[in-house]
């Protein structure tokens, strides 16, 4: 094909894809800076893809419109591996509005496994999501060996994960690299993430291949409004929430770190007149929960992390944590939920003295030696000095930042100040390198299962 066809057919993918986009988005939409060109790169030039950008910008857009116009292409389904079920829900609604046939096989459907994998061998899915785990199950494994011939395009959500320099590393990530052994020559792929600092997207790259595209954008969300509180006591905070939520734009989420937590402060909310539910692991309702906070019939869910990556409501006007996370990019990853389509949202970090408790019993689960810096101290323990706004620096992009005691071109400001733009872009602590297992990945009496 001469060049000139080449840039004409390009075009005329182009005008579909946006044509697409405001089916699924309204007449108005246009692609966010980046989106296209994701776009073209998976479906024009068939290529290995990693795609770095904010939480918010839009990633399941660019694998949703791949779908359709590759299927267009008489291509095979797209398998996209994503780690959470709230991910899931979402994305199959917002498949249907461009006519994409998305199926789920996860722990919760397994009555439909048989009728999905029919469908599969039919050729009448488009779009398959699967959880990590899924991929640890040999029959599955087998189900999806005799069916990788059939792949158009392969996808993995939240790719930092395949990386054990990751902050959120799951071992089950691991056998993605087993899977696009066997995928045919040509097969397009697209890994997408919010947080990869450079050495995780080195990692990432060795396994993807060494003709990765990475494009990468600004991770800063300037309209995120994010303040850093200290109370000591739980009671000191209860009564701060009960006071300043109803306060709060619209609706939102309120993280807390265990189980226990969230149903604490769900009950207390709920005894001073306001509409609020624990969202956990545990609760079997955790569909039906989403769509009371997607329809606006709650004030906020007291979640733990199992409402954490992927859930979608673009105009949540507020993240509130309980406790201090585990890790800054864990934070970001959190906080970023909020005023995806909103001019102005609210993160408010509440910390006090069981953070450090609950981190502690983190590291006394695990040896010294997976968690140590060049410093002697863990990095665990680093990282929640300086979250604590003690002295501590961070390397963001090329230049260092002091939390907590100088403000910077991001507005990092301590206690009760704002700041007036997420700043995570690369951070990890000068000299540090984290070996083995992430402790965040793992289900422990208090927390949720990955």
């Amino acid at each position: 094909m001469g060049k000139e066809a080449h840039k004409t057919e390009t075009g005329m993918i182009r005008q579909k894809a946006l044509y697409l986009l405001r089916q699924m988005l309204g007449p108005e939409a246009s692609f966010r800076p980046g989106q296209w060109e994701a776009i073209e790169q998976v479906v024009v030039g068939r290529r290995r893809v990693m795609v770095v950008q904010r939480t918010g910008w839009g990633k399941s857009i660019v694998y949703f419109l791949a779908t359709r116009l590759l299927r267009e292409q008489r291509a095979g389904f797209t398998l996209l591996i994503s780690p959470l079920l709230a991910l899931m829900r979402n994305q199959i609604q917002m498949a249907e509005r461009i006519g994409v046939c998305a199926e789920t096989i996860n722990s919760s459907n397994r009555d439909e496994w048989q009728r999905v994998e029919a469908s599969l061998l039919a050729n009448d899915c488009d779009f398959l999501l699967v959880s990590p785990e899924r991929l640890s199950n040999s029959s599955f494994r087998d189900f999806l060996s005799g069916i990788s011939r059939q792949v158009g395009l392969f996808v993995v959500d939240e790719v930092h994960c395949i990386s054990d320099w990751g902050h959120d590393f799951r071992p089950d990530y691991l056998r993605i690299v087993r899977i696009l052994r066997n995928l045919p020559r040509g097969v397009p792929i697209l890994g997408t993430t919010a947080t990869a600092n450079d050495r995780v997207l080195e990692d990432v790259a060795s396994q993807l291949g060494s003709d990765l595209v990475v494009l990468r954008g600004p991770l800063a969300r300037p309209s995120l409004h994010l303040q850093n509180i200290q109370l000591a006591d739980q009671s000191e905070r209860l009564a701060w929430l009960a006071e300043n939520l109803p306060k709060m734009p619209g609706t939102g989420i309120v993280y807390c770190l265990t189980i226990a937590d969230a149903e604490k402060a769900a009950s207390w909310l709920k005894a001073h007149d306001l509409q609020l539910e624990a969202y956990h692991s545990v609760r079997k309702d955790r569909a039906e929960l989403e769509q009371l906070l997607l329809d606006n019939k709650i004030k906020a869910l007291a979640s733990t992390v199992a409402l954490g990556m992927g859930f979608d409501k673009p105009d949540l006007g507020f993240v509130v944590h309980f406790q201090r996370p585990g890790s800054v990019v864990a934070y970001y990853q959190q906080v970023g939920r909020a005023g995806r389509a909103l001019n102005s949202a609210l993160g408010i970090l509440l910390h006090g003295q069981e953070d450090d408790e609950i981190q502690d019993y983190f590291r006394s689960l695990f040896s010294a030696s997976l968690w140590t810096s060049a410093h002697g101290c863990s990095l665990a323990r680093g990282i929640s000095r300086h979250l604590s706004c003690k002295a501590g620096y961070y390397e963001l992009s090329s230049a260092r930042y002091r939390w907590g005691s100088i403000t910077t071109p991001t507005h990092i400001t301590t206690s009760g100040g704002l700041i007036s733009a997420a700043f995570i872009e690369n951070v990890r602590e000068p000299g540090s390198r984290q070996r083995g297992v992430d402790p965040e990945s793992f289900a422990l009496p208090w927390s949720d299962p990955p």
